[in-house]
């Protein structure tokens, strides 16, 4: 999936159980050269003609200036398990060697003894003796666990958190879920990257569309969840089928599964429907919509609206089942109460059973049963009550 084409079409939380680093002293940067030292500027300066002024101060500098070519540095904790590997083509240490400027680098990040995350990037820093790596340019980090690949300008890795924080023009690249957002935190112990600005995240399977502010995504458990608003849509062949609003979300790529929590709005293009609830079960590939809390559901081209303890809507199918003190009414403000209600949403047709109630203002009539059959949109529908004789009722304009 090509996320900037799709884009022209239309994490950090706290870490749990995370190890912690012992970091005494000063450290300096161990280097290994990997082919020669090609340059080290480490003589004095020239001496200056007679009356020319030398400025000490910067030759004193340049003189301990350290400068390496085809280089690779290492750095480890206290126990020898390695932080990160480094390899660049130009190194320029500081003064007192605790820094150093890289260009064209390439290396790898550790995690437990093992690579993590490969890095390519244009320019690069180590500051205070390997405590962070800046990395500057065309950065790219992939995490070779995983194969989630991080494209930014500026990505910042501290080893001592585990922590990987990547901005300005953050794209990321998987085979589940491709997203770009403002900023993103990635916590490379447990695979887990938070993402800050302007989130957008796009997956094939399902196909859906994710905007919010911040999202996170676990890796390892195929995991998108969302602690703010976010708008989610559901296309098909580049054609939005539905459209979710919530305060909440989770989005459960391996199941197809959205669960959504609080302000829940569903709006579907067929049927042109639209659903309320506070929690909300979408079985995105089914297109069935299972809400576990009072819901309401309209017929938003006919005003035909319809309210219950709990829904099931099928959406493909056009049918909808509802119950727990359900209420259908009309334009014309006849209501329809029972236990239970099933709905044929194309054509209009409703059944109700249990406790069945139907009233309507003009003429005024009030109908009670067991159950009713008819057209709740136009006012015609048909009240039985037991073995009883069944009293039809029907509005006429």
């Amino acid at each position: 999936m090509n996320l900037l084409k799709a884009l022209a079409r239309r994490k950090s939380a706290g870490l749990t159980g995370m190890k912690r680093r012992k970091w005494h002293g000063a450290r300096t940067l161990s280097v290994l050269l990997a082919i020669a030292l090609a340059a080290c500027r480490s003589g004095p300066p020239e001496a200056s003609s007679a009356g020319e002024g030398t400025d000490n101060t910067e030759a004193f500098e340049l003189e301990k200036q350290l400068v390496l070519q085809n280089a690779t540095l290492n750095q480890a904790d206290d126990n020898g398990e390695p932080l990160w590997r480094i390899h660049a083509d130009l190194v320029t240490y500081s003064p007192d060697r605790r820094d150093a400027d890289l260009e064209n680098l390439t290396g790898n990040l550790y995690e437990d003894g093992e690579i993590a995350l490969q890095i390519v990037s244009e320019r690069g820093r180590i500051v205070d003796a390997g405590e962070l790596v800046r990395l500057e340019g065309e950065v790219i980090a992939t995490d070779v666990r995983n194969e989630l690949s991080l494209h930014a300008e500026i990505a910042e890795w501290f080893p001592e958190r585990d922590l990987l924080i990547v901005r300005q023009n953050l794209r990321g690249t998987h085979s589940r879920f491709e997203i770009a957002a403002r900023e993103g935190h990635y916590q490379t112990l447990n695979e887990r990257l938070e993402l800050r600005g302007e989130v957008l995240g796009l997956s094939e399977d399902p196909p859906l569309r994710l905007q919010a502010e911040r999202l996170f995504w676990s890796l390892p458990n195929e995991l998108v969840t969302s602690e703010d608003p976010i708008a989610i849509e559901r296309y098909q062949e580049d054609v939005i089928t539905d459209r979710v609003d919530a305060d909440r979300a989770a989005v459960d790529l391996a199941t197809r599964e959205v669960r959504l929590n609080e302000n829940v709005t569903l709006r579907s293009t067929e049927p042109p429907m639209q659903i309320v609830s506070n929690a909300i079960l979408w079985l995105v590939d089914a297109r069935l919509v299972l809400a576990e809390e009072p819901v309401r559901a309209d017929r938003r081209d006919n005003n035909t609206i319809v309210t219950g303890d709990r829904g099931e809507f099928d959406l493909e199918n056009e049918v909808a089942t509802l119950e727990g003190r359900v209420e259908g009414t009309n334009r014309d403000d006849a209501r329809l109460f029972a236990d239970r209600l099933e709905w044929d949403i194309p054509g209009e047709r409703v059944e109700a059973t249990g406790n069945v109630i139907y009233e309507q203002s003009d003429p005024p009539v009030t109908t009670a049963g067991e159950t009713a059959v008819g057209n709740l949109a136009k006012s015609t529908v048909v009240v039985r009550s037991g073995n009883a004789a069944p009293v039809v009722t029907e509005f006429m304009p």
